[in-house]
């Protein structure tokens, strides 16, 4: 018996960027990435409220822009997205170390 999830899941790579958003009498969470150079946050996918399943398909363009331009309104996330841009960068120099590349 398999143990993996029927359901996709929200890639755990993704930043959480804002909770609880009404959409259609449900709510729903947004998970995406920050582009460091725009200085905006981008919405990839979204989970109904408080669990990861990615619901994603279900919505349209028009949402994901709407849900962009929400997220980027109030800054979501910065601080987090920032973080994790560090530490994305500092693993990456790691690796490179560790397999020799520059050196």
């Amino acid at each position: 018996m398999s143990t993996t999830p029927t359901q996709p899941q929200i890639d755990p790579a993704l930043i959480f960027l804002r909770g609880r958003v009404a959409h259609c009498n449900h709510f729903i969470d947004l998970y995406g990435t920050y582009d460091s150079l725009a200085k905006q946050f981008k919405v990839v996918q979204a989970a109904l409220a408080g669990t990861l399943t990615d619901i994603s398909d279900f919505f349209t363009r028009s949402d994901f822009v709407a849900w962009d331009a929400l997220v980027n309104e109030d800054g979501a996330g910065e601080d987090e997205a920032l973080q994790r841009l560090a530490e994305a960068k500092e693993m990456q120099r790691d690796e490179h170390e560790f397999a020799g590349v520059g050196a």
